[in-house]
């Protein structure tokens, strides 16, 4: 969080300026309710290969359908994007109506939806509980 104070006359309080933003905020959240901080850029899998300037991210899978290396999430200044790196079970996203679509590998994808299929464990992106 950067903090900026702006000096103005002393008839006038200082305004203390917060910069937020959205994507530091948030995490990933599986069905057990428990949550995984994203950074900005992140590599989603069972025991994901090590990537410089990319936050790697091993999530337990009980359903034991994630690849070791699956997914890649990041923001992109404006939208989460989703990415499928080649995973053997693949990448959707669900829509209010529990309507999956595939995304095919390789292709950069912006989230229109909070909850997508890793393979089958079923995770949904939130701001973080307080």
């Amino acid at each position: 969080m950067t903090v900026a104070v702006r000096n103005e006359p002393e008839d006038f309080d200082s305004t203390v300026m917060v910069s937020r933003s959205s994507a530091t905020n948030c995490v990933l959240v599986l069905p057990d309710g428990s949550e995984y901080p994203l950074s900005t850029d992140t590599i989603l899998g069972r025991r994901p290969d090590a990537s410089p300037h990319v936050q790697t991210l091993a999530l337990p899978d009980a359903t034991k359908t994630l690849s070791r290396t699956h997914a890649r999430i990041w923001y992109d200044g404006t939208h989460w994007c989703l990415e499928d790196l080649g995973s053997v079970n693949g990448v959707s996203v669900l829509a209010e109506d529990n309507t999956e679509r595939v995304l095919d590998a390789g292709v950069a994808t912006p989230l229109m939806s909070p909850r997508f299929k890793l393979g089958t464990l079923e995770v949904t992106l939130a701001v973080p509980s307080a």
